[in-house]
């Protein structure tokens, strides 16, 4: 004898909702935090996760007092660094990645003691001269 398997139940207007928004955040959140090529940004998501975790302490502690409670400096501080990392960070990175001073070896074709460096047109190497 086989035991029936159980049946799929629909599911609640809730969890349909649930479901929906689900699929909206999702691709929402992919883009907050990944920079303009697509890649993720773990400095996104530490200014994200900071933010979050920092207002929702101060709203559960401002509902619980039934009043607004005045976030302290330190906390003011730690928000600004956060934000102004992000912002400098910005700033400071290379737009076309990252810069290699190293010089590598030219392209095929020329000769062994050719060497370029990243975005430059191939030089030779003069001879030492004694």
């Amino acid at each position: 004898m086989q035991a029936n398997p159980p049946s799929a139940q629909p599911a609640t207007p809730a969890q349909q909702i649930l479901v929906s928004e689900m699929q909206v955040a999702a691709p929402f959140l992919q883009r907050v935090l990944s920079d303009a090529g697509g890649n993720p940004s773990s400095m996104r998501l530490a200014m994200l996760l900071g933010l979050v975790i920092v207002l929702a302490a101060w709203l559960i502690v401002s509902v619980q007092a039934r009043a607004l409670q005045p976030l302290p400096d330190s906390i003011v501080t730690l928000l600004s660094v956060l934000v102004g990392g992000k912002f400098a960070q910005k700033f400071i990175e290379p737009k076309d990645g990252p810069v290699s001073p190293i010089p590598s070896p030219a392209p095929t074709g020329g000769s062994p003691g050719d060497l370029t460096v990243a975005g430059a047109p191939a030089q030779p190497i003069p001879p030492n001269a004694t």
